[in-house]
């Protein structure tokens, strides 16, 4: 996996450990003692990144719009959705972008059930 967060994990059990947050643009790992993932396997420490690395996946009805390069590893775009909002001091509508965006990052996850 190519992605390495920039923000230290978010300790549950520190109330201010948000504090240490290094981008708020950027995902945040959660910091747990033990986490028991999706299938019942009892992980001892924080989980890691789940997430698709997309640049890697070879479509077969897409054609590559363009060759993107970030941290020395090459990625084929096939559609580009633009920048996504921002947290930006002093910005209120990409302020709102920015909340709509993220309510829809907790609601999806309400629709998995227990046999996804």
């Amino acid at each position: 996996m190519f992605y390495s967060p920039v923000n230290d994990p978010l300790i549950l059990s520190q109330r201010d450990s948000i504090i240490s947050l290094n981008d708020p643009n950027r995902w945040q790992p959660l910091g747990f003692d033990q986490f028991i993932d999706q299938s019942g396997n009892l992980i001892v420490g924080s989980p890691s990144l789940l997430g698709a690395e997309w640049g890697s996946v070879i479509p077969f009805a897409l054609k590559i719009s363009f060759i993107a390069e970030r941290d020395g590893f090459e990625y084929s775009i096939y559609r580009d959705p633009g920048a996504p909002s921002l947290l930006v001091t002093g910005d209120v509508q990409g302020l709102v972008d920015y909340k709509w965006n993220f309510s829809l990052v907790t609601a999806w996850p309400s629709h998995l059930g227990v046999s996804d």
